[in-house]
């Protein structure tokens, strides 16, 4: 039942990075990351559901957008 034309999905890729840098001691770190490198919207995943008013809709799931940050961790203890 779900092997259908409409069914497949195109084969899709992800890149993300990091990059992290500690001190000597240990007592603190921090990490620069990116997910999604390229922002792209590819699909993931989808369905077709009936309804009542409209005929059929076609749900499509897509990967997030580029998202970055950085994390910063600081360790009181030895």
């Amino acid at each position: 039942v779900f092997n259908r034309p409409g069914d497949e999905i195109d084969s899709w890729t992800q890149h993300n990075a990091s990059v992290e840098f500690a001190s000597g001691n240990g007592h603190w770190r921090i990490k620069a990351w990116i997910r999604n490198i390229g922002d792209d919207d590819n699909v993931t995943d989808h369905f077709q559901s009936p309804t009542e008013t409209r005929g059929a809709i076609r749900n499509s799931f897509l990967l997030e957008p580029r998202i970055y940050g950085a994390t910063l961790q600081y360790n009181f203890g030895e």
